[in-house]
């Protein structure tokens, strides 16, 4: 959400000279922004330098760069920010702050990237649930 006062980034959307009107958008043209399919196949332990761009109280919207060089933007849950339980991301995230995060799920119909600031849990369980190694002697 903007505040009065908050300094923003736009573009020129549109210029209606009959009516006198300028038209601005904060959003990316399409033909910059990446798809979520431009991060298919990329591996689910590989990190992406990001920025907070939107807070809200479910997570965090993230932009980062695809592998392509284009920019995108992803969920940041509030479960994928700490590992504890975690109620206002802003607690932990402000706007504009730099984030390592990495790709959790891409749901390509309806372009949407879900991302994580967590290490991958799958290792974590790996690591805890194998067994010691213990030395017999007879």
């Amino acid at each position: 959400m903007l505040e009065v006062g908050q300094t923003v980034k736009v573009r020129v959307a549109e210029i209606d000279l009959d009516k006198n009107r300028i038209s601005l958008s904060m959003r990316m043209p399409d033909a910059a922004r990446a798809s979520a399919s431009d991060f298919e196949g990329v591996p689910d332990d590989q990190w992406f330098d990001g920025v907070v761009v939107t807070l809200q109280n479910y997570g965090a919207f993230i932009k980062l760069t695809s592998p392509s060089g284009l920019v995108a933007q992803g969920l940041l849950p509030n479960k994928e920010i700490a590992d504890t339980f975690v109620e206002d991301p802003g607690e932990y995230l402000e706007m504009d702050m730099e984030v390592k995060v990495r790709i959790v799920s891409i749901d390509k119909e309806k372009n949407r990237i879900s991302l994580s600031m967590l290490q991958k849990k799958e290792a974590n369980m790996k690591e805890a649930a194998a067994p010691a190694a213990a030395e017999v002697t007879a």
